[in-house]
């Protein structure tokens, strides 16, 4: 990966993750963020929410069920509620998390590349550590 490729990101849902001198610019279409690399106090990549997933899985079965042998309109409402939070879940997956030493909540960002973002900012939080990779955790053992 080179320079170029880390240097500006594009999100999933409109805007840019822009990494460059020492500092982490977040343009989205209602706000633009600069966090210099000194305030940021963890990053965290998040794939999926199991719990959130697999319950919105349980409501889908459980409205079919509910709608097969109680009552028709109330399981169809249940399974549409199970299928709304499915959705909405998988469009948060690949979370880029950032928590900043200013802000009481973390900053929350989706991009297109999640694993390349997640290595591009820990790079500039941390410079003198090699990112853990399947090739080089192989490696190790």
């Amino acid at each position: 990966m080179d320079d170029a490729e880390t240097d500006r990101m594009a999100l999933r849902r409109g805007g840019w993750v822009q990494i460059q001198d020492r500092t982490v610019r977040i343009d989205r279409d209602d706000e633009t963020v600069t966090i210099p690399a000194e305030a940021i106090r963890k990053i965290k990549l998040e794939v999926l929410e199991w719990g959130l997933a697999v319950m919105s899985a349980v409501t889908v079965v459980f409205g079919a069920y509910f709608a097969a042998v109680e009552h028709l309109l109330g399981g169809i409402g249940f399974a549409a509620v199970g299928v709304w939070s499915l959705h909405r879940t998988y469009k948060q997956r690949n979370t880029l998390v950032i928590w900043v030493d200013d802000r009481p909540k973390p900053i929350a960002v989706y991009p297109e590349q999640p694993n390349a973002c997640h290595a591009a900012v820990a790079k500039l939080v941390r410079p003198d550590e090699t990112p853990v990779t399947a090739a080089t955790a192989n490696d190790e053992e």
